[in-house]
C-alpha cells in the first residue's frame, strides 16, 4: 500500500486485513516528514490516534526508503513498529547529451504545486536573485488557491528573472525536457525519495534543493547543493554562483552530477532490497516486533 493518511486506499484496507490476517507492506510516501505532517495536523494527529486505538500498524512492515525517513516514521507512530528500509526503485533513462548553456541561466521546477513542494518559497527566494534568470514551472495545479498565491508572488518579482508556467509533462518526456535546463530548483517542505530529483540527476542537472530530502552532502559530491530552509539567503547566494558560473565549469558539473547518476541508478542494490523487503513481510510471524 502506498499512504498511511487516506481512508480509501488505507484504512479501510488495513480495517478489512486486520480481520483477514493480511500481511501487509505499506510505504508512507514521505508522509511523516516534519513538512507533510505541518500540513492537515489536526486530521493526521485524528488518523494516528484511530490506527493505534484499533492496532491497525499489528502485523505492517513499513517501507522507508532512508534512515531518515525511517526516524520521521517511528517519531510519528513509535519506536517498536516494523520498519524495513528499502530505496525507491527510480527510472534509468538518462540524458543522451547535455546542450550548450544559453546566455540567460534557466531553471526547472517539475512537481505537483501544492504547499508541500514549496514553489510559493521557491518564488519568494528569486526576490533576492541579482543574475537574470528564467525559471520554469512544470506540474499539475492540485490547489488552485495555493496556485493564486504563487502568481501574486510573480507579479512581485524584479525585471531580471522571469517566470513562466508551462503546463504538465508526460512521464516519457520528464527526463529529456530536464536535461534543456541549466538547474533543478525545488526547496521542497519533504520528501521520502523525491523521484523527480533523481530524474534530475538522470537529466545531468545541478540541484539546488532543501535538506529535507534523502539527497545529502550534494556539494560535497560536486551534484548540487542541500540547503537549510531557515535561511533563504544562501539559496539565492546558490543561484547567483550557478549563473555566473562559466560554461566549461557548468558543463564540467554537469558531466560529474551524469556520471554520478549513472553509478547510483544501476540499481541493483535498490531492487535486491525491495526484493528482501518483500521476502520479510511474506515470512514474517504476525503480533512480533511491531507493537505500538
Amino acid at each position: 500500500m502506498n499512504s498511511f493518511f487516506s481512508p480509501k486506499f488505507s484504512f479501510f484496507p488495513l480495517l478489512v486485513s486486520k480481520f483477514l490476517r493480511r500481511k501487509i507492506v505499506l510505504g508512507t510516501r514521505g508522509e511523516f516528514s516534519d513538512g507533510a505532517l505541518k500540513l492537515k495536523t489536526k486530521k493526521k494527529k485524528i488518523f494516528i490516534e484511530i490506527y493505534k486505538l484499533l492496532k491497525l500498524p499489528h502485523g505492517i512492515v513499513f517501507q522507508a526508503s532512508s534512515e531518515y525517513e525511517a526516524a520521521d516514521i517511528r517519531r510519528g507512530l513509535g519506536s517498536k513498529i516494523d520498519i524495513f528500509i528499502a530505496e525507491d526503485i527510480a527510472a534509468q533513462e538518462f540524458a543522451e547529451n547535455l546542450p550548450n548553456r544559453e546566455q540567460t541561466t534557466k531553471a526547472i521546477f517539475l512537481s505537483r504545486i501544492s504547499p508541500m513542494k514549496n514553489l510559493d518559497l521557491a518564488l519568494n527566494i528569486l526576490k533576492k536573485v541579482k543574475e537574470p534568470l528564467l525559471y520554469d514551472i512544470y506540474g499539475p495545479i492540485e490547489d488552485e488557491l495555493y496556485w493564486k498565491k504563487c502568481q501574486e508572488v510573480i507579479a512581485e518579482l524584479p525585471p531580471n528573472i522571469v517566470v513562466q508556467y508551462k503546463g504538465e509533462l508526460t512521464p516519457d518526456q520528464v527526463v529529456s525536457k530536464l536535461s534543456s535546463y541549466d538547474f533543478f530548483f525545488m526547496p521542497t517542505k519533504g520528501e521520502n525519495y523525491g523521484h523527480v530529483i533523481a530524474e534530475a540527476l538522470c537529466a545531468g542537472l545541478p540541484l539546488v534543493i532543501s535538506d529535507t530530502t534523502p539527497w545529502r552532502n550534494l556539494e560535497s559530491l560536486g551534484i548540487g547543493w542541500d540547503l537549510p530552509l531557515d535561511n533563504l539567503d544562501v539559496f539565492s547566494e546558490v543561484i547567483d554562483k550557478l549563473s555566473v558560473m562559466s560554461e566549461d565549469e557548468h558543463l564540467e558539473m554537469r558531466q560529474t552530477v551524469l556520471k554520478w547518476a549513472k553509478q547510483k541508478f544501476a540499481q541493483r542494490n535498490a531492487i535486491e532490497s525491495n526484493i528482501t523487503m518483500f521476502r520479510y513481510a511474506y515470512n514474517k510471524k504476525k503480533g512480533i516486533n511491531n507493537a505500538i
